[in-house]
């Protein structure tokens, strides 16, 4: 063994381990304890890492007090989990639960429920994000789901009602459909993934990207229920909120077409996982849209916090300097946003499969983009360099949003 990470990734609230081997598969252990409570926490710091890194977390529960440190953990190559685990014996409460910050600073809380997953954001109230499922169920009526822990790992964790002939065939279906998929070939990718979750209808891919083959033909209901169904299945699944936001800012979706609808999934995605940069920017581009201006400077200063590439998040801030009459700030977020959007130079060598898959990719990614809210705009700066003037620059946002507003 190389390597082993720590995560409660069928959300059943016991620690399952993914362990790496030299020159093999990883494997994928599942826990399915029976007994016992726990609770999970995810922390969220006002500044610092966002995980809250080095925070201790003291549980008063069932007579005891149990103390852990927020840490990614020391194995090899590896990190577990950000969530903060904790076993509880038969305790049925938490009593009490007291986080030390990094920065000094010290929170309590009193009388929450185990077998629950809680976000505790630095200076907030405490929120329930899931409650464990199925810990009093029998091994055949459990829930199982499958994780994208790893491609390899996950067929560990194949449902066992399915019988050795019925999964051969679920992965031959899988290779299929990823090679439709990556050929662009939606329809016929859309209906092999269908008959995946026919065969295991709790596989998280399968409805994942046949919502994204529905996305690239334009048929947005049909998206929006497999990223839907997905959200049942797993409420913790930042990627099918992002997903759900998404085709909620599409005009061309119709009934669907819905800022604030769009606004409360990119907000849940964050909630769910707020080491990533995309939600938030995807979050304040909404939030400016509605002309919500406060949530959305805040939101879009912690996208490109994150992630200094974050072109919409400069763009958009600069947005909102420039119409409090703050000129030169403003000036130098489009600068910035300027620069982030010059690419790196391609390699020059001969073309292979690589270069194919690269370009496809390419592709995708550029027609997910031509979908944002401001893109129009944003593509106008790409193409005008450093000589697009602040005024025209701006007012083009200006222009977006009266139609974002107006009624599809």
């Amino acid at each position: 063994g190389r390597g082993a990470a720590f995560a409660d990734y069928d959300h059943d609230g016991d620690l399952d381990v993914v362990i790496t081997r030299h020159g093999g598969r990883a494997r994928l252990l599942r826990n399915d304890s029976r007994s016992g409570r726990a609770v999970a926490l995810r922390l969220q710091a006002a500044s610092g890492p966002a995980a809250a890194y080095g925070a201790r977390v003291i549980v008063h529960a069932g007579g005891k007090r149990l103390l852990r440190l927020a840490t990614p953990g020391p194995s090899y190559l590896s990190q577990h989990d950000t969530d903060v685990h904790v076993g509880l014996g038969e305790a049925t409460r938490v009593d009490s639960l007291e986080v030390w910050w990094t920065d000094g600073s010290r929170e309590v809380w009193h009388d929450l429920d185990t077998d629950a997953l809680w976000a505790l954001h630095q200076n907030a109230a405490p929120r329930r994000l899931l409650t464990y499922a199925g810990r009093e169920a029998t091994a055949p009526e459990r829930s199982r789901r499958t994780s994208s822990v790893s491609r390899h790992a996950i067929v560990a964790d194949m449902s066992s009602e399915l019988t050795a002939d019925e999964k051969r065939r679920f992965w031959n279906l899988k290779k299929e459909a990823e090679r439709l998929f990556g050929a662009g070939r939606w329809s016929e990718a859309a209906a092999v993934f269908e008959d995946m979750t026919a065969l295991d209808p709790t596989h998280e891919d399968a409805l994942y990207y046949r919502g994204n083959c529905m996305l690239e033909l334009g048929n947005y209901a049909e998206a929006h229920a497999s990223w839907d169904q997905l959200r049942v299945l797993n409420p913790a699944s930042s990627r099918a909120w992002v997903q759900i936001g998404l085709v909620h800012t599409i005009r061309e979706a119709g009934e669907l077409y819905d800022l604030r609808t769009a606004v409360a999934a990119f907000e849940q995605a964050h909630e769910i996982n707020p080491e990533q940069s995309g939600p938030l920017e995807l979050w304040g581009e909404a939030a400016v849209a509605l002309g919500d201006l406060q949530t959305a400077e805040k939101v879009l200063e912690s996208a490109y916090g994150m992630n200094p590439r974050a072109t919409a998040a400069l763009y958009l801030s600069g947005y909102i300097a420039w119409g409090r009459g703050e000129t030169q700030r403003a000036r130098d977020l489009l600068q910035r946003a300027t620069e982030s959007l010059q690419a790196e130079l391609p390699v020059k060598g001969v073309l292979g499969e690589g270069d194919v898959r690269s370009a496809r990719l390419l592709e995708s990614r550029q027609r997910a983009a031509a979908r944002r809210l401001f893109a129009d705009c944003v593509a106008r700066v790409r193409e005008s360099g450093d000589g697009l003037a602040i005024e025209a620059a701006y007012a083009c946002i200006d222009r977006a949003r009266g139609q974002q507003t107006a009624q599809p």
